[in-house]
């Protein structure tokens, strides 16, 4: 009797904790999400059910269709995504396809973001995060759990965070070190 007891908890508690997966298109980087685990390689997230917000932006090589990627990449500002999802089909994040440098330009300019769960629109909110309160070692998911806006990064922390930085790039395969130094260089030029 106690472990049938103990299954239906089990179930009535596994079922209250329910995860939504959102897979995530190639031209998009998610670098946080309330809740969840997420990292700038990630191409899939599990998210909790409700209210979800997540730190996101459009990433693309400056020629997509070519077979030379070595141009480097196009990335827009950083954007703060809200959404209230509670069904059970899978979320698909994306931003608009571009096959060239100048698609590519126009989109990081004012990405044209979707999020759909099979072949229907999920509606959601798009805000763009000041570009003067993002450096380097921003870390989003303090910022998308503390007061919007607020600066959450102290001295102290900062130090933590570089020595977290070198930690995982050492961690980091070559193709993935190659990833990052793209995506590292492009963000400097942006933010100059």
């Amino acid at each position: 009797m106690k472990s049938l007891m103990l299954l239906f908890l089990l179930i009535f508690t596994h079922t209250g904790f329910a995860q939504r997966n959102m897979q995530i298109a190639d031209n998009v980087v998610v670098m946080a999400a309330k809740g969840a685990k997420v990292s700038m390689f990630s191409k899939q997230v599990d998210l909790p059910d409700g209210d979800q917000k997540l730190v996101v932006k459009f990433d693309s090589p400056i020629n997509p269709d070519s077979i030379n990627q070595g141009k480097g990449r196009i990335t827009s500002a950083f954007y703060l995504l809200a959404f209230h999802y509670t069904d059970s089909a899978p979320l698909m994040l994306a931003a608009g396809n571009v096959s060239n440098e100048r698609e590519a330009k126009s989109e990081a300019l004012s990405p044209h973001f979707t999020l759909m769960a099979g072949n229907r629109a999920v509606p959601f909110k798009l805000e763009k995060i000041d570009k003067e309160g993002v450096t380097l070692f921003t870390d989003f998911n303090a910022w998308l759990n503390s007061k919007r806006g607020e600066d959450v990064s102290s001295p102290a922390q900062n130090r933590d965070e570089t020595e977290k930085v070198q930690r995982a790039f050492i961690g980091l395969s070559d193709k993935q070190k190659v990833i990052f130094m793209q995506w590292l260089l492009t963000y400097k030029e942006e933010s100059m």
